[in-house]
């Protein structure tokens, strides 16, 4: 018994696999039915024939369909094969429709020339047995569409649900057509009704057909929609909402998303405010495409990211923002009003290696920018050289140091607000002298007022060692050790 089931699962927990033996099971329902259909001479048992076999050529379709689309993205196929679903589900759809409309042309036919059945017994056992089979195949399909997310295994259960409405309907007309006509025993069958008995055959194929035909007719629709590149309404819906509720998004713009096989392609523009750095601004269309993976997990995102002006952007900002676009960076960027009038006042960073009069044209070019775009009345600008990022060099021996480093802390503690220095560090690089320390001031001193005492320390140990390079000083509250700022 095991065997049995594993031989079972293994071809039916493969989507090919499992559209082959579809096949196979309906060559064989055709067979009966067709025999059925000869022997009988009902029109509602032809329309369950003719039904499968179109199934034959559905089958066929579906299972092209599913294999094709499988296929890998290539150069000529960017988003992949996933439409040739589509394809075939219209396609079969199609074949479907024409079919029912050739079974309403004949019952509409035989209901003008009424004509008894010759047999009732063949055509209900057909009919039986393949709405047993129709029962599970509908069902597994139905699974099995939506773990592979296949429409056309989806239109596949469609099918097998259409085909067991028609055998429900055709085993009723079946049941009444030979009970009237005395097929299925009751001597001579029901005494009245003998007309609504040769009726209720081709009455029973109609219905069928035109149940068949408005279902299809949905199935049509969605894949003319997919095929068509429209949007899914609800899905569009939750991505906008989700980007709009991502931290750092200033604006949503476009939001196109398409669904091409079983894969939804997601294209985004999003404004991020231009205040943020290029690294902090991939990690917003990163984080985007993340929470766009949790709504839809095997989504292709393509998250665009447009710089704007934020709502809540200084003039410092703006100005900064401004000398960036246009190739110049700038430090320590101050700007005061008096009255209605604004003045600025920044740091310009140039290559050292410029002489004055190109590094005075820059700043001249910068000035000029900032005056006309933000209405300034004066723009200060400070030139300073920035040191390119050196390689580790070789320090010398510091000549009388024990006697610098004890200028160093005396020095330090004439403020009495320096709790402790330490990590003195003096070394001496191509002639230049260079300093670091760690100051610990109160940890609960304002920081402008750490800044200034760092500064005023620089000032007079700069006074009073005029060799002196580069000074880096560490502030710390006191009692800490971990954390260190720069001022």
């Amino acid at each position: 018994m095991s065997r049995i089931y594993g031989l079972v699962r293994y071809f039916l927990t493969d989507k090919h696999r499992l559209t082959q033996v579809s096949l196979l099971i309906t060559l064989v329902l055709v067979v009966f039915k067709v025999i059925a259909a000869i022997t009988s001479g009902s029109i509602s048992i032809t329309a369950e024939a003719i039904n499968n076999a179109s199934d034959i050529f559905t089958s066929l379709i579906a299972m092209l369909a599913v294999r094709l689309s499988d296929k890998p993205a290539d150069d000529n196929h960017p988003y992949g094969h996933g439409k040739i679903e589509s394809l075939g589900a219209l396609v079969t759809v199609g074949f479907l429709g024409a079919t029912y409309i050739g079974v309403i042309y004949r019952a509409v036919g035989r209901l003008a020339v009424p004509e008894p059945l010759d047999n009732a017994i063949l055509p209900l056992a057909a009919v039986s047995l393949s709405i047993g089979i129709n029962i599970f195949r509908q069902w597994w399909f139905t699974r099995a569409a939506r773990q592979y997310r296949s429409q056309a295994l989806a239109a596949e259960a469609l099918n097998f649900r259409m085909d067991l409405i028609s055998s429900g309907v055709t085993m009723v007309a079946l049941l009444v057509a030979g009970q009237g006509s005395g097929l299925l025993g009751g001597g001579n069958g029901w005494r009245v009704g003998s007309n609504i008995a040769q009726l209720a055959d081709p009455l029973g194929a109609i219905l069928v057909s035109l149940i068949a035909l408005i279902f299809a007719a949905h199935l049509v629709k969605h894949a003319v929609d997919v095929l068509l590149d429209r949007a899914p309404l609800e899905l569009t819906e939750k991505i906008a909402y989700m980007v709009t509720s991502t931290p750092n998004v200033a604006g949503l713009g476009n939001v196109r998303v398409r669904e091409v096989g079983t894969r939804a392609f997601i294209d985004l523009t999003v404004a991020v405010p231009r205040t943020l750095s290029l690294e902090a601004s991939h990690d917003v269309a990163t984080l985007i495409e993340h929470r766009a993976h949790e709504i839809v997990p095997e989504a292709d995102v393509l998250v665009h990211v447009e710089p704007v002006a934020d709502i809540n952007e200084t003039l410092v900002d703006r100005i900064r923002t401004a000398s960036l676009r246009t190739g110049k960076a700038v430090h320590n960027v101050n700007v005061y009003t008096i009255g209605d009038v604004a003045f600025a006042q920044l740091d310009l960073e140039v290559s050292p290696e410029l002489n004055l009069q190109s590094a005075h044209l820059l700043a001249h070019d910068l000035e000029v920018m900032l005056r006309h775009e933000f209405a300034l009345a004066h723009v200060s600008i400070h030139i300073e050289p920035i040191q390119p990022i050196s390689v580790a060099m070789r320090a010398a021996h510091v000549h009388d140091k024990d006697h610098l480093l004890r200028e160093v802390k005396h020095l330090a503690y004439t403020n009495r607000d320096v709790r402790r220095i330490h990590n003195l560090v003096l070394d001496q690089v191509d002639n230049v002298l260079n300093l670091a320390l760690d100051f610990e001031l109160s940890p609960h001193m304002p920081l402008a007022m750490a800044h200034a005492i760092a500064e005023k320390f620089e000032h007079d140990l700069r006074t009073k060692l005029p060799k002196l390079g580069r000074v880096s000083i560490h502030t710390e509250p006191h009692g800490a050790e971990d954390v260190k700022v720069i001022l």
